[in-house]
């Protein structure tokens, strides 16, 4: 039978359909942002292995090139990560 043809649904059905819808956008969302936080634990997590590095070493001249790619990596990583989780919020309307 076409769409236009069958009955309408009744409330206990349209709330159990959006219900489901509930879920799967909080469990979706969920994701994002665990994902997110995930991402930004491996960032820092990258930028303190330059940062060992750089105190580990002998040579002060890398030393200085592995602290300040350190903080470089960090920075970029985390501030990419919040970015890209911003926008992909802002765009599915969550904000």
């Amino acid at each position: 039978m076409p769409a236009h043809f069958q009955s309408p649904q009744t409330l206990e059905e349209r709330a159990a359909r959006l219900l489901a819808q509930e879920r799967e956008l909080s469990r979706e969302r969920r994701r994002i942002y665990l994902q997110s936080i995930g991402l930004c634990f491996f960032w820092v997590a990258a930028g303190i292995a330059f940062m060992w590095w750089a105190f580990y070493t002998g040579d002060e001249d890398t030393g200085r090139i592995a602290f300040l790619a350190g903080i470089l990596v960090t920075d970029v990583g985390v501030l990419t990560t919040l970015l890209r989780a911003y926008l992909r919020a802002e765009s599915e309307g969550w904000l």
